[in-house]
């Protein structure tokens, strides 16, 4: 037990009027329950053998970090807080969203004129019952102010575009896990740290999802109330890997 814990657990007693040796061992059990569930995963991402850049509405140095089970696809239920994509100056924000499976998006528009969001790719998928032909997301056209939403449960990457105006594009990646972080790589080192916090002690495999580099697949294990620190090496994608 660390000097940080003792001090708090003295001041407990004292504010309760109870001698330490009475109640430091309820009070040290409590703190351990509190203070040390789940543990964190933190590191240095480093880009080698190319350059990612910051530049324009399409940036391509937006790296998603996660942690995914080791032998299991059992995770918590996604948030029931909303995220959120806006179309403003005729651009997506933010450019890359990450979110977990089962995750509801509300699609904002701010600008004076119409926009559309609509997308192709396997996890954007329209699944009703007895429907017999595949379909696939598509807002339809709205206006400054209104709000279309709606809830991804396919995991996978996609693009989002608008038919409205096609050069604006943004890119959502749904993910099983609900570990995980989105970190900007600095064009001038091409390093950026990344952390994740509040992961169960366990088994875990570290990945990252980038447009334009991947990393190898890291296994780690976390425990409670540790660091695992993890260095990752992120290369330029073979034109066979999306």
């Amino acid at each position: 037990m660390n000097v940080t814990t003792m001090k708090t657990i003295r001041s407990l007693n004292h504010s309760r009027g109870m001698p330490v040796r009475v109640f430091g061992l309820a009070t040290a059990c409590w703190l351990a329950g509190t203070m040390w569930a789940g543990g964190t995963v933190t590191g240095t991402l480093q880009v080698s053998g190319t350059k990612l850049r910051a530049t324009g509405d399409k940036p391509d140095n937006i790296v998603v970090v996660y942690v995914e089970k080791k032998g299991s696809h059992e995770y918590p239920p996604p948030p029931k807080k909303h995220a959120v994509m806006d179309q403003k100056a005729l651009v997506f924000i933010p450019h890359v969203l990450a979110v977990q499976k089962g995750t509801t998006v509300d699609f904002l528009n701010s600008d004076e004129v119409e926009h559309n969001v609509f997308c192709v790719d396997d996890c954007c998928q329209v699944l009703e019952p007895g429907q017999k032909k595949t379909t696939y997301l598509d807002l339809g056209n709205w206006g400054k102010g209104e709000v279309r939403s709606h809830t991804f449960n396919i995991p996978g990457e996609a693009v989002l575009l608008c038919k409205l105006h096609p050069d604006m594009e943004a890119h959502l990646y749904v993910l099983e896990t609900p570990w995980f972080t989105t970190v900007k790589v600095d064009p001038k080192t091409q390093t950026a740290k990344f952390t994740i916090k509040d992961v169960p002690a366990g088994d875990y495999v570290l990945k990252t999802w980038n447009k334009r580099c991947v990393s190898e697949p890291r296994e780690i294990s976390v425990k409670d109330g540790q660091t695992t620190e993890v260095q990752v090496t992120l290369t330029k994608k073979s034109r066979r890997r999306r």
